[in-house]
């Protein structure tokens, strides 16, 4: 099994949501970031400094909340946990891979974003950039 991490991220001063956008190839709906880590390491610093290196935002805040999946992909089972991290700079450093960003407010972020149940995902968020929990217990949801 493989562990990933996928990342929301917030800017605090423009109470904004940050989305990639890939070659079109690949969808036309917006992305997060995710990447795969390894359970023995630190994951806050590993998505402070994979991210921070990447992009050229500074994070101040890695926050979990408490939610992720668990699916197949290319035969290989993944169990991928979801993150919000807090910065307060709008400009992004874009890596080969994705070819724009946008800056939204949570309702046209949940618009654009690539995601099944999106009223969940919203619901998440608002409490999130209030670093509230939304699940109490660590929930899942299979895609198997």
């Amino acid at each position: 099994m493989k562990n990933k991490v996928l990342v929301f991220v917030y800017n605090k001063k423009t109470k904004k949501f940050l989305l990639f956008f890939n070659k079109p190839s690949f969808n036309q709906n917006g992305f997060t970031f995710n990447k795969e880590v390894n359970e023995k390491e630190d994951i806050s610093k590993s998505i402070k400094s994979d991210f921070e290196q990447r992009f050229g935002l500074v994070i101040e805040e890695v926050f979990s909340l408490n939610w992720g999946s668990v699916y197949m992909q290319k035969g290989e089972e993944i169990k991928e946990m979801n993150y919000l991290i807090f910065v307060n700079s709008d400009k992004v450093s874009l890596t080969r891979e994705n070819i724009s960003y946008e800056w939204l407010n949570i309702e046209d972020f949940i618009k654009k974003i690539h995601w099944n149940d999106k009223k969940v995902l919203e619901k998440v968020l608002t409490k999130a950039i209030n670093k509230e929990i939304y699940f109490n217990k660590k929930e899942r949801e299979e895609r198997i």
